[in-house]
């Protein structure tokens, strides 16, 4: 996994995001685009010092306040208000629609409690991952032509737990390619990076048994799911130095969208907060 992260570059949908940046602000007016309909970008950013404020950012919603509010340690809240905030930025350049009016459903499907999948009513596939210092967002094209997107991210320290993982989550066939391996915890770790991307973008996440989906453990591929029929696609990312990540892309059991040609990008997500401001324009 190369280190450090991904160049800087023009933040795309025809430079509407980039040019809201360079004035340092985000325009009333930005032209509505979606992501273009065969990419799907990646967004990441540093969660930032924890700090202890006695109020979330303002870009959170009502729902998303009370949540805030939930979280123990100033760490969690960190993550979560900034994992909202890159949401509700990038979404909104997106949809050409000012930040604060981006409406984001996170209702479980089993619980109604707001933890769930994030879901942009006419808006694109999205999904957030954050772990230790970095947060992750996932823009996809629109979700009406038919494509989920799950995104995992987890630190390399985090091998210092793999046999419990191992021992509850992977499948026979993941035990038996594991026998052998060298590196044994950093094998695990990134087994269930892919297997963690695909349970989200699947929108069950725990809720579907780990050990009915099956990933190979020397290449991103997906080689056994009864629990989805459709055409499935696993990227390894990037992402930053200490860390290990990966996209999954699921599409119908007619195999559309296409998924071999869908371009992943991954996208310096510290320069969009800066929109907003220390500390993420909390009120």
């Amino acid at each position: 996994m190369a280190g450090g992260p991904p160049a800087a570059e023009p933040f795309g949908w025809h430079g509407s995001l980039h040019n809201s940046l360079h004035n340092g602000r985000m325009r009333r007016s930005i032209p509505p685009t979606h992501p273009a309909a065969g990419s799907c970008v990646v967004w990441w950013a540093a969660a930032g010092e924890p700090a202890a404020p006695t109020a979330p950012p303002s870009l959170l919603d009502s729902t998303e306040r009370q949540r805030w509010g939930t979280f123990w340690q100033a760490a969690d809240r960190q993550r979560y208000a900034v994992g909202v905030v890159l949401t509700r930025l990038v979404v909104g350049a997106a949809l050409g629609q000012r930040p604060e009016a981006v409406v984001i459903d996170r209702r479980c499907g089993w619980c109604e409690r707001p933890h769930g999948r994030p879901v942009v009513a006419g808006g694109p596939a999205v999904s957030v991952s954050h772990a230790g210092g970095l947060v992750g967002v996932a823009i996809g094209p629109p979700a009406d032509i038919g494509l989920c997107v799950g995104l995992d991210v987890e630190p390399v320290g985090a091998t210092a737990h793999v046999e419990e993982v191992a021992a509850d989550l992977l499948s026979s066939a993941e035990h038996d390619a594991l026998a052998g391996v060298q590196d044994r915890p950093a094998a695990v770790l990134r087994t269930w990076v892919r297997k963690e991307a695909a349970l989200k973008a699947i929108g069950r996440g725990l809720a579907d048994d780990p050990r009915e989906l099956t990933v190979s453990i020397s290449a991103a591929t997906v080689e056994r799911w009864p629990a989805h029929q459709g055409t499935r696609r696993l990227v390894d990312l990037r992402a930053r130095s200490g860390y290990v990540a990966s996209l999954a892309l699921l599409a119908g059991p007619d195999g559309q969208p296409a998924l071999d040609g869908l371009d992943v990008q991954e996208r310096d997500g510290d320069t969009v907060l800066r929109v907003v401001g220390p500390p993420l324009g909390g009120s």
